[in-house]
């Protein structure tokens, strides 16, 4: 488990005036931590020891998650996507990267994340998927770029529609940059539930002429549609 950074001086000086917070339930913890002991235990309970496959389109997805979506794993993902919790992807960015490193084709090109509108990042301040994104690039020494998906219209909401109304929301959402061709990506999103973010975004990564792209996230609802 990758639950804590390295310390530094200046890093502490700032954790008197802004205490550090367990990333799953927000209490006060130490410096130098990002989950409190009770969350830790209960976190471990989430981990996750299958792939989630779907099919999208005719092309099989295999979405490679180190947590199921529930108790204190779905509480993390709240919390850094409906509060301003920024330093939370670190942690959860380490446990994304942890996952990937063990898989059999890692020779990753590029990391990228599910995008936002303009409108989406005025409306929640940042884009919590391309933080997390960037802290898997860190640990993975691969390069990231946010350039490579736009998201170029704006759309629903999804947690309230099917996963076929969701399908129909997204298609011709995003766009993919044309400098993805050959490269096998690496894309990046907090939740999977039906997959049609993610999978939308890769058949543009693909569209687009990338060689591969390997879909991650932090965590995956148990069903699929």
């Amino acid at each position: 488990m990758i639950y804590n950074d390295k310390p530094s001086y200046w890093g502490f000086l700032v954790s008197l005036v802004f205490p550090v917070r367990c990333f799953c339930c927000d209490g006060l913890i130490s410096y130098g931590d990002y989950v409190c002991d009770d969350c830790r235990a209960e976190i471990e309970k989430c981990r996750n020891s299958r792939t989630k496959v779907v099919s999208f389109y005719g092309r099989r997805y295999n979405i490679h998650s180190p947590f199921v979506y529930m108790d204190a794993a779905e509480s993390a993902v709240k919390l850094i996507k409906f509060t301003f919790n920024p330093d939370n992807a670190k942690p959860m960015g380490d446990e994304i990267a942890a996952k990937v490193s063990r898989l059999r084709e890692r020779d990753f090109d590029l990391v990228t994340a599910v995008p936002f509108t303009k409108k989406d990042k005025l409306d929640r301040e940042y884009n919590h998927a391309v933080l997390m994104a960037k802290r898997v690039s860190k640990r993975l020494l691969v390069p990231f770029d946010e350039k490579l998906l736009k998201k170029i219209r704006q759309t629903k909401r999804q947690h309230h529609l099917s996963g076929l109304e969701r399908r129909t929301n997204l298609r011709g959402a995003f766009a993919a940059h044309k400098c993805v061709m050959g490269k096998h990506i690496l894309l990046i999103d907090d939740v999977v539930t039906t997959g049609a973010t993610l999978c939308e975004c890769a058949d543009m990564l693909y569209r687009a002429g990338a060689r591969k792209v390997t879909c991650a996230t932090f965590a995956a609802a148990k069903y699929s549609n």
